[in-house]
């Protein structure tokens, strides 16, 4: 679910998008895409390996840096729209959160 939010928000808010000038489409993810097991393609809904919460939050991050890589694609091929899609890691945070 954590990918089919942002999906389904620019669905609603990109028809507002294409109106302005210079407008942004900016998926907050993070480096844990590249962690993503390679059997996730098969294995979409965790019918032959277990789930674990570590690995589909991988995958969810790695299909919002997909998503924001496609869209762009799509959109450049659309030269009379303005939108631009973007992909960003926030960083680490030292926290104690989680503990």
């Amino acid at each position: 679910m954590n990918y089919y939010g942002h999906f389904y928000l620019t669905h609603l808010l990109f028809s507002l998008l294409e109106k302005s000038s210079d407008a942004r489409i900016i998926n907050v993810s993070s480096d844990n895409h590249q962690f993503v097991p390679r059997y996730f393609l098969n294995d979409f809904n965790c019918e032959v390996k277990p789930f674990e919460y570590n690995k589909q939050l991988f995958i969810s991050k790695f299909m919002l840096v997909v998503f924001a890589y496609k869209l762009n694609l799509i959109l450049n091929q659309h030269a009379k729209t303005n939108v631009k899609v973007f992909s960003a890691n926030p960083g680490t945070v030292m926290s104690d959160f989680g503990k």
